[in-house]
């Protein structure tokens, strides 16, 4: 039974994630403030992955800044 529950739970995690499910009540919204909503939900997506990139960045410059002192 639990090697079948696996298969089972491999199988629902194959899916996905339906975000429509959490943000259904941008739904009732008019075309206009859909498209508003969109994109800034974009425009936070778009920034958290520089500020990602930023400290990625950083972390590079500081380790190949330590590593000229050795």
């Amino acid at each position: 039974m639990a090697r079948d529950y696996l298969n089972h739970v491999s199988q629902v995690a194959g899916h996905g994630i339906n975000l429509n499910n959490y943000f259904v009540f941008f739904g009732y919204l008019p075309a206009s403030m859909q498209a508003v909503v969109n994109s800034l939900l974009a425009g936070i997506v778009i920034l958290g992955i520089l500020q990602i990139i930023k400290v990625i960045l950083r972390l590079y410059y500081a380790i190949k800044g330590g590593a000229q002192w050795w």
